[in-house]
């Protein structure tokens, strides 16, 4: 008996609804002609919008699926976190403007023994290491910087560098300062020319 009254009145309610739609415009509601909102963002799914074809101005806005794409990256910047032997990352914002970030490896970005950006060189002469080149354990001196034959060690230029261990001095350097090495308690290999 509950189920009949609970049926009777779900049917009468569906009913009434019906009948309220109808009489509000007149028709029952028929969307065909969905026009793309140009509204999908970064892995989300954009919108679609009809007018009732049977006149009124009611609209029905659904998914267009498919419409989402994907995360695009083209303009990397540098961290400029690149260390000793180890290469540094740079980092790119989406290009569809969702604000995402994409960091990858600076592939070459690591600052070996033999680059130049690890000496302060001047005049020909190797004067010390760079904050770059303080923590290296292993040096090879380049031939050559920035196109500039390296002739010298200037005076103290490795002084007190306890972390270096090695070094490697190539057979454009004609003369070695006084103090160059000194302090340098771990370094247990020179290899000259």
């Amino acid at each position: 008996m509950k189920r009949k009254i609970l049926l009777t009145l779900t049917a009468v309610l569906a009913l009434g609804l019906s009948v309220f739609c109808l009489t509000a415009c007149g028709h029952k509601h028929s969307f065909t002609n969905y026009v793309y909102n140009n509204d999908a963002r970064c892995e989300v799914d954009g919108t679609e919008t009809a007018v009732c074809d049977n006149g009124c101005s009611e609209t029905d806005t659904r998914t267009k699926l498919g419409t989402a794409f994907s995360h695009s990256y083209t303009n990397y910047l540098s961290d400029n976190n690149a260390g000793v032997d180890e290469d540094g990352t740079k980092t790119a914002v989406c290009d569809n403007g969702c604000g995402e970030t994409d960091t990858v490896t600076d592939v070459g970005t690591k600052i070996i023994s033999t680059d130049a950006s690890a000496f302060n060189f001047n005049n020909g002469a190797i004067m010390g290491l760079t904050e770059y080149g303080k923590t290296l354990t292993e040096i090879v001196i380049p031939k050559t910087i920035n196109g500039v034959a390296v002739t010298s060690i200037g005076y103290a230029a490795f002084e007190d560098r306890t972390s270096l261990t090695s070094v490697v001095i190539p057979n454009s350097v004609k003369s070695i300062g006084n103090s160059a090495f000194d302090g340098c308690t771990s370094l247990t290999s020179v290899s000259i020319g």
